[in-house]
């Protein structure tokens, strides 16, 4: 039975438990994060799903979205978890920047794990194509990607495209010299 004198967070007094201790010193501070009160009650919450893993990461054992980001509900918003820890136990995230974990592990909720990031940054540090591209120093055929040897070319969708000045020198030259020999051969 539930009474008014009672503190909010003993309705979860079965919750609270991980499998490996965070921190003693985490503050509970009630934070706002996204437009949402994260209140002592909500921070517990958060605090026993999560697990301490061999590297440091706060592992979240609650529900999660797409590519295993932690999430919870509150009301009528999904907040990503290590937005809230991060929010709650380092600094507001600043406006127009987004988390990323230098951990690279999605599930990750530990706020020394986290820094926030432009969205180009975020895409650029990442594995995926984007991330993968922006990290090569030479193209295919080994030429360098500095300065004097690439070009850069808008994609339909806005984006800028490294070409190696080198490899498409060599292709006008391959394509001339093949136009040049079908002509040949059609005269002759």
């Amino acid at each position: 039975m539930i009474t008014e004198s009672m503190p909010t967070y003993e309705i979860f007094p079965t919750l609270l438990f991980f499998r490996a201790p965070l921190p003693p010193d985490i503050p509970l501070v009630p934070t706002v994060v996204d437009g949402v009160l994260i209140d002592e009650c909500l921070q517990m919450l958060i605090v026993a799903h999560l697990e301490v893993d061999d590297a440091g990461c706060w592992v979240w054992r609650g529900r999660k979205a797409s590519h295993d980001y932690g999430i919870l509900t509150v009301g009528q918003h999904r907040l990503a978890v290590h937005r809230i820890t991060y929010s709650v136990w380092r600094e507001p995230i600043p406006l127009g920047l987004e988390i990323d974990h230098l951990c690279r592990y999605h599930p990750c909720a530990n706020p020394w794990h986290l820094e926030p990031v432009t969205s180009k940054e975020n895409l650029c540090r990442g594995n995926g194509v984007s991330g993968i591209n922006a990290r090569k120093t030479h193209c295919i055929n080994g030429h360098p990607f500095d300065e004097r040897n690439t070009l850069l070319y808008r994609t339909p969708l806005g984006g800028l495209q490294r070409r190696c000045r080198e490899c498409r020198r060599a292709f006008g030259h391959a394509y001339r010299e093949q136009a040049r020999r079908t002509q040949v051969a059609h005269a002759s």
